[in-house]
């Protein structure tokens, strides 16, 4: 072993750029959660002051017609606008689908509204049809505040379709009836594409849709760009959740009924690209009465809110494989929040809480790799000595270690066990919505997207420095030398990522060159491994 030990030691830094490398094309983003909106120079709506929101009546119900012109679609449709404190959006008359959707709790980045399926031209969300028909009209009226009905007559075919809305939850009950069917019925949801900003290595675009589907108890996620030539490339079977939306906000449907659908997905061309996921209930005996029982829900992918309105939904949030950890990461920053008010302060706290919580493996990274240090004259000599000879050499090393008691896995095992943690708080500040819009201080106005003055970057990459410089090192003039480049592709690495890991990679890296520092300087005691270069 040739450097002496620190948190961000040659090995664990070399394994973290390749854990970056592997994870930085599907599970980070830029700056902008959901653009098109932004992007479209005419918005459907502004968004709500907090007083315009107060007047506003607790369930205003505005029908008003619309023409079409797509081809196959009847002329007009009818267009019934729903409003609460939370949501407002469009039902079509063409199949009950919803669309203009805004989620009124948030807004972009720039102050425009966040909207979900803006002027779909195919397909609205949860929209209901029968396949190989025309598009079935429905006869819409209110029953109650939160509570919308539509009748669809097609020969002997009855439709009944039900949505009441739970304005707390933003959660959609959505029932129907069907009489008198031998037909498929199909279920969509739809979503317009964004246009990638960017294919720079350094800045990409994660300007993109995500699409989540559960089915025989696994899933799928596909983050779908705007180029993609396909979502998924079979039909699944048995499906029980769905969802299709941006980064951050979402449109997704839990399936209720008896009847468990299939599931397949295209992609519409057209000026803006459509994503549809079509759900087909395959209902084939005639002169019945089915019932399709569904939860849909229209907001932001907030993990307890979409685990209140169906635990099933909480899939949608992407925290990948080291969830198991992440979560309760999310709790403890939301736990400091809750104290201190400030996500920056929290990240910062959490980041302290972690390094001590992992104090003992470090120490006995620290032993192990001591260890190791002092060995290493006597592994130079039989290199020497055997090294015409491989397998002897391997035996010799083998038995020197054995001797010695030393594990050469000691050193480098406990660093990686740090890595889901650090795996797992990136997600966390990648994908939580708590996230989203929360300031720190003086310039950083959002955690969740890159430091709009590279500062963050520029000093974890300065610290990272000092902690090379501080860190007394055995290693040859030529990989002192390669390792010198290691805290500049960080910070290239860090540029485009959310300031919030960046901040905690800062303070990690700040609180590893004190933790340093005390073990240098406390030479004489054997409890603590000393850390004096030879």
């Amino acid at each position: 072993m040739n450097q002496e030990p620190g948190f961000f030691d040659k090995r664990t830094m070399i394994a973290m750029v390749l854990v970056f490398i592997g994870i930085l094309g599907w599970n980070y983003y830029l700056s902008h959660k959901y653009p098109k909106v932004a992007a479209t120079t005419t918005p459907i709506a502004s968004a709500p002051t907090p007083s315009e929101q107060a007047k506003a009546p607790p369930f205003p119900i505005v029908s008003k017609s619309s023409s079409l012109s797509t081809g196959s679609l009847p002329e007009k449709e009818i267009l019934t606008t729903y409003e609460d404190t939370d949501l407002k959006f469009e039902v079509s008359s063409r199949g009950m689908g919803l669309k203009n959707i805004i989620i009124k709790s948030h807004t972009q980045r720039d102050g425009s509204p966040i909207v979900i399926g803006k002027d779909l031209s195919q397909h609205y969300i949860f929209e209901t049809q029968l396949k190989g028909k025309q598009p079935l009209q429905f006869s819409i009226q209110l029953v109650s505040p939160h509570e919308l009905k539509g009748v669809s007559q097609q020969g002997e075919t009855r439709l009944e379709k039900t949505i009441k809305i739970n304005q707390d939850l933003q959660k959609l009950e959505i029932l129907t009836t069907v009489e008198n069917l031998n037909d498929p019925i199909l279920v969509f949801l739809s979503e317009n594409l964004s246009k990638n900003k960017s294919t720079s290595f350094l800045l990409p675009s994660y300007d993109f849709e995500s699409f989540f589907v559960g089915y025989e108890g696994t899933s799928k996620r596909v983050d779908i760009k705007e180029d993609a030539d396909h979502i998924l490339t079979e039909t699944l079977n048995n499906v029980n959740v769905v969802s299709l939306g941006s980064h951050y906000f979402t449109a997704a449907l839990v399936d209720q009924s008896p009847l468990a659908p299939s599931i397949s997905t295209l992609l519409v061309p057209g000026d803006t690209r459509q994503a549809v996921a079509q759900l087909q209930y395959d209902i084939s005996q005639k002169n019945r009465t089915y019932e399709i029982r569904q939860e849909g829900y229209l907001g932001p992918k907030d993990l307890h809110l979409l685990g209140q309105v169906n635990e099933q939904l909480k899939g949608v949030v992407n925290y990948g494989i080291f969830s198991w950890i992440a979560i309760p990461i999310l709790k403890l920053l939301k736990f400091f929040y809750s104290i201190f008010g400030n996500y920056g302060l929290a990240i910062i706290l959490v980041t302290l809480l972690i390094r001590m919580l992992l104090m003992p493996i470090n120490i006995s990274s620290y032993k192990s790799m001591k260890s190791m240090q002092k060995i290493q004259p006597l592994l130079k000599a039989a290199k020497e000595k055997y090294k015409a000879d491989p397998k002897r050499l391997q035996v010799e090393t083998m038995n020197i270690m054995k001797e010695n008691k030393v594990n050469p896995l000691g050193g480098c095992l406990p660093m990686l066990l740090q890595l889901p943690i650090f795996i797992a708080l990136y997600n966390v500040l990648a994908q939580s919505i708590e996230l989203y819009k929360a300031p720190f201080i003086f310039w950083i106005h959002d955690l969740s997207v890159k430091d709009p003055f590279y500062i963050l970057p520029i000093l974890m990459g300065i610290s990272m420095f000092v902690q090379q410089k501080v860190t007394p090192t055995t290693m040859d003039p030529a990989q002192a030398k390669a390792m010198q480049i290691m805290p500049v592709i960080f910070s290239l690495f860090m540029i485009s990522l959310p300031s919030g890991l960046t901040l905690y990679i800062f303070v990690s890296t700040l609180f590893g060159i004190i933790q340093q520092y005390l073990f240098m300087s406390d030479r004489k005691n054997k409890n603590i491994i000393t850390m004096n270069a030879k």
